[in-house]
């Protein structure tokens, strides 16, 4: 069956201008503590501006015969690192 005349045109719909996202940084850091010690997680995925995204671990462990000491980063790993470092 034909249409006798054509469908007008459909309206067009205004463009919204999407908002800037910014560097937001969530990291996951967790810490489990059980009869044998402690399990530590972080996630490994960072995102820089541009959305380039790589991987590089977020948890940095120092362990002795008499202790152990972990350290999570986000945000600024390069902070976090620096503090690790540090004497």
């Amino acid at each position: 069956m034909t249409r006798p005349f054509p469908l007008p045109p459909k309206p067009r719909k205004p463009y919204i201008q999407p908002n800037k996202r910014e560097n937001k940084a969530m990291t996951i850091g967790l810490g489990f503590h059980y009869a044998g010690g402690i399990i530590l997680g972080a996630d490994q995925q960072i995102t820089r501006a541009g959305w380039n995204k790589f991987f590089e671990p977020k948890i940095f462990l120092d362990e002795n015969d008499v202790r152990g000491l972990a350290l999570a980063g986000a945000n600024d790993l390069a902070l976090a690192k620096e503090v690790w470092d540090r004497p």
